[in-house]
């Protein structure tokens, strides 16, 4: 499944800025590795946090690609999905209170994936 994950998110940064996760696929997906699509959606947006986290997706393509899965869950995004969305939609932008030279994925979205990943066991 790993595989299929890190496939569909080079494909999201490749046709950036279309989004690729559209119910055909992910139900193609889900179809090929038996899973449903909630659960689709919270192993990606893990999968994303994680290879985030590791320094294999860049910031900008992480982001990239979870906003094609918030575009894919719609306004039912719960849960682990949620606060991945939240954590890289916070690196989106400076603060008025953010120091001159501040980047705001660094100051923001890192220690949120990191809290995320410790708080449900994710590193290893």
């Amino acid at each position: 499944m790993e595989e299929g994950l890190r496939a569909l998110v080079s494909l999201s940064v490749a046709r950036a800025p279309y989004n690729t996760l559209t119910p055909a696929v992910v139900s193609e997906f889900c179809t090929q590795h038996g899973v449903p699509p909630e659960e689709f959606h919270d192993r990606f947006a893990r999968f994303v946090a994680c290879e985030f986290a590791k320094g294999e997706l860049s910031y900008a393509d992480a982001d990239c690609v979870i906003n094609d899965l918030a575009a894919c869950v719609g306004p039912d995004m719960h849960g682990v999905v949620l606060r991945v969305y939240h954590a890289f939609d916070s690196g989106e932008y400076l603060r008025p209170q953010d120091a001159e030279g501040t980047i705001p994925w660094q100051k923001y979205t890192l220690p949120q994936i990191m809290a995320l990943l410790t708080e449900e066991g994710w590193l290893g």
